[in-house]
């Protein structure tokens, strides 16, 4: 221990070790002392058995006080009286709950004293229940204490030479409850402490932790205060020392089972336009960039497409680790893992940004692993794929997305309505569920209705049932590159619905059965946003 107890010789084993054993009141409210040394620099160090059942060591104001502490257990039916305090055994000097605590003064300099009972007190004695420096409106009512207690046994002495005036003048009463909810009370205040340290535990291992607590606390009474003194005390230092050992435990616990994907966004896009056609499991959301002070936000969604960069090159396991929303530094290994499996597409990388940003702010999505951090070969086109909750069942959307220019819309948009078309046939659904299933890490993610439907032997009528395509074109907007109107929204959504309908007719009849999401997203001009983005990309 980093402190010493004072005067260890004036401090005695009879009856304390021997009747304490089995009784463990006691233990959860020196436990909780202990917690409280966590947040409050003035006490320094919690002792056990020996001066008094708890002894607090403060420093305040420079200078050293003591807390004598007895923690009472009796099973009486009645509320604790005056008259209880002060009756002696047999009428002899020093018998009295009070003389006995008075007792206990014995290292000298400044001293407080405290009671702590299951039993309530009765209204005479509600007085000292009052913090110390709340006692201003009942400062009569404790003066009036202070006097009959004090005048009762005049003679009565300390070994540090206190008087039961003074033994009265500095009590404090707490009432605490039966152990269990004492329990509780200070789990829930470990749970706090660590919240703070942004560390917070599950409540099991709040628990977990508190359970060895108290095992501390009660092996350090339980030791006799001749084989090891400086055993029976927890120091402040002691304390923090357990403590980071804790947080450590739960930062290793979170982390390897930390919802990473439960981290929230702030929108950036505006809700531009929707249309549901239920009737033929069609939708379609177009969704607007803005512009600021007249000029288009081509860097602000730059920006934005950055922060989602981690989530569709990194693992879980890696994200786990980082505030990925929120870290550079974790762009930029992003971007070295996209570099080490194939070369960078950036205008398809930046399609693949806008529908991920849109799944996962929009829809509350879950992505399953990173398609194109593990590649799949040069002919296969880049897909992703995340997990919706939803009222009537969970979700897989698998989807594409593109960046067309004027010249490459039509080419492009054909393009990626036979892909996925052709994605719908037995083998590739196959492929994608296999693939799935290797880069699934359900530890970093919310239980799922999916399970089944992951099951190497699963019904792809099952997979088909959950399935939903999304379609993301990002695409050159004539009313956007015409500049800034007042009216320019109801234009871009003029063009938005004019776009679904010709995108819609091309759909073949082989994704009747299947629910198909079109996101539009007007850009300025594509090809300048992928330059824009390739510079940023590799900024320091």
């Amino acid at each position: 221990m980093s402190d010493t107890l004072i005067a260890p010789g004036n401090v005695s084993d009879s009856g304390g070790v021997a009747g304490r054993r089995g009784f463990r009141y006691q233990d959860h409210v020196a436990a909780g002392f202990v917690i409280e040394m966590l947040s409050s620099a003035e006490l320094y160090q919690v002792e056990f058995e020996t001066a008094d059942d708890i002894v607090l060591r403060w420093r305040r104001n420079g200078a050293e006080a003591f807390e004598y502490v007895q923690v009472k257990t009796t099973e009486a039916e009645s509320k604790w009286a005056l008259q209880e305090l002060l009756s002696r055994d047999a009428k002899r000097p020093g018998t009295s709950l009070a003389e006995r605590a008075l007792a206990c003064d014995k290292h000298g300099g400044t001293a407080s004293f405290r009671l702590v009972t299951k039993r309530d007190v009765r209204k005479p004695l509600q007085p000292f229940c009052v913090e110390r420096g709340k006692r201003r409106t009942v400062q009569p009512e404790i003066d009036k204490l202070i006097n009959t207690i004090g005048n009762k046994y005049k003679t009565a002495r300390s070994p540090s030479g206190r008087t039961l005036r003074d033994w009265a003048s500095s009590l404090l009463w707490q009432v605490r409850a039966a152990e269990r909810d004492l329990a509780t009370t200070n789990v829930n205040s470990l749970i706090r402490e660590a919240s703070g340290a942004s560390q917070p535990p599950s409540h099991a291992e709040a628990v977990r932790a508190y359970t060895e607590l108290v095992r501390i606390v009660a092996e350090a009474a339980d030791l006799s205060r001749q084989a090891d003194p400086d055993a029976k005390a927890i120091s402040r230092r002691d304390a923090f020392e357990w403590w980071n050992d804790q947080l450590q435990k739960w930062a290793v616990s979170n982390r390897s089972n930390l919802k990473i994907y439960r981290v929230t966004s702030e929108q950036f896009f505006v809700d531009l336009h929707r249309l549901d056609e239920t009737h033929i499991r069609r939708s379609m959301q177009s969704y607007d960039a803005e512009f600021d002070d007249t000029k288009w936000r081509a860097a602000d969604l730059i920006d934005h497409l950055l922060d989602w960069l981690p989530e569709i090159s990194l693992p879980a396991k890696v994200l786990a680790e980082y505030n990925h929303l929120r870290s550079r530094a974790l762009t930029r290994r992003a971007v070295k893992e996209l570099e080490s499996r194939r070369p960078i597409s950036h205008d398809q990388l930046i399609a693949e940004l806008l529908l991920h940003a849109v799944l996962r702010h929009y829809f509350d999505s879950e992505p399953i692993g990173c398609k194109i951090f593990y590649g799949a070969g040069a002919t296969r086109a880049s897909t992703s794929a995340h997990i919706v909750q939803h009222h009537s069942g969970d979700q897989l959307w698998i989807g594409r997305a593109r960046l067309t220019t004027a010249d490459t819309h039509t080419a492009i948009v054909d393009a990626v309505v036979q892909e996925i078309a052709a994605a719908l046939t037995r083998d590739l659904l196959c492929d994608e569920r296999n693939l799935i299933v290797q880069l699934r890490e359900p530890q970093h993610m919310r239980s799922t209705t999916l399970e089944a439907v992951f099951q190497p032997r699963a019904k792809i009528q099952d997979l088909l049932q959950c399935l939903q395509l999304p379609i993301l074109i990002a695409y050159d907007s004539d009313v956007i590159a015409a500049g800034f109107s007042d009216d320019y929204t109801e234009h871009l959504r003029d063009e938005a619905v004019a776009s679904y309908q010709q995108l819609k007719a091309r759909l073949p009849a082989a994704l009747c059965d299947v629910h198909v999401h079109i996101f539009l997203i007007p850009v300025e001009n594509a090809t300048e946003l992928v330059s824009a983005f390739s510079a940023q990309l590799r900024r320091p």
